[in-house]
């Protein structure tokens, strides 16, 4: 390859990464990617997200979703809607197509902005999914979000909105910091320790009202952040949840990305409707698959 072609070949994912952190830097978020390049995540505080209303508006669109599936309002005081030890968390998918405030926080230019950093502008959405989390005895165990891939692991990431306040009480997120540099998964002996039982197992145990010893793995950091704050990570950040200890359900909604080769895990090219795309701009439809010719 000739040096002037060697220099065409770079140029555009220079020029990408020259403009992804402009970006950053005009909406001040350079202290959030030097956490994600020290820790592999960041939190990003409400008055930084810059979404007052847009919260809200999430939480209850979430709630009423739930009540369509479940006959009940969530209870968000107590959790007794939630309230299955062994798993009490409802998964909520496809959510893009379900309001058109789904739709305002995928656009939302922080969420833009770190996902331009991470990935470059080949970025496509996966997935828009909720959970709704009541108190429970188990931990989420400590994960990548590329279960599929072997090491070293590509690159896709996460951007969730904590639609509650984060707490080891409520049930929080939890990383390992540095882990993001291990290019890994966790070994089962870096995990939580469920009693010495697998994940099965436990929920088994749980189930028939055991109690059981869990142990957190070395230097586990938990978040805690108010309602209204983005966590933001790479997809080889090892991450898990702490269990929910206290009445009450913890909120948020999951906005995951991948690079443009991957598959998506929800079909948005081919199953959103045309109306969603007609009110939206070129980069929804960008984020959402509509250039992909494969």
């Amino acid at each position: 390859m000739t040096q002037a072609a060697l220099d065409m070949s770079r140029a555009p994912s220079a020029a990408a990464a020259q403009q992804a952190f402009a970006e950053i830097k005009a909406l001040g978020l350079e202290p959030h990617v030097a956490e994600i390049e020290s820790l592999g995540y960041t939190v990003i505080p409400p008055e930084r997200v810059g979404a007052p209303k847009l919260v809200p508006e999430l939480l209850r669109r979430m709630c009423e979703i739930s009540k369509e599936a479940r006959g009940q309002w969530p209870d968000l005081q107590n959790g007794t809607t939630h309230a299955d030890a062994a798993d009490p968390i409802e998964r909520q998918s496809f959510l893009l197509a379900k309001g058109r405030v789904f739709e305002q926080a995928l656009m939302n230019p922080v969420v833009q902005a770190m996902v331009a950093y991470l990935l470059g502008n080949d970025a496509v959405l996966s997935t828009c999914g909720g959970r709704i989390k009541g108190p429970g005895a188990l931990p989420l165990m400590l994960h990548t979000d590329q279960t599929f891939h072997p090491a070293p692991l590509p690159l896709v990431c996460n951007a969730t909105y904590l639609l509650t306040d984060y707490t080891k009480e409520n049930g929080a997120l939890c990383f390992i910091p540095g882990s993001h540099r291990l290019q890994r998964h966790p070994l089962p002996e870096e995990n939580f320790n469920l009693d010495g039982l697998n994940r099965l197992q436990a929920e088994a145990a749980v189930a028939q009202g055991r109690h059981l010893r869990i142990r957190n793995p070395p230097d586990l950091a938990v978040v805690e952040a108010p309602a209204g704050s983005l966590a933001v990570w790479p997809g080889n950040t090892w991450h898990g949840a702490v269990p929910r200890s206290k009445p009450g359900l913890r909120v948020n909604l999951i906005l995951y990305f991948c690079n443009k080769w991957l598959r998506p895990q929800e079909a948005y090219r081919e199953c959103l409707p045309q109306d969603v795309l007609d009110r939206n701009d070129e980069q929804f439809a960008r984020l959402v698959g509509s250039d992909i010719f494969y």
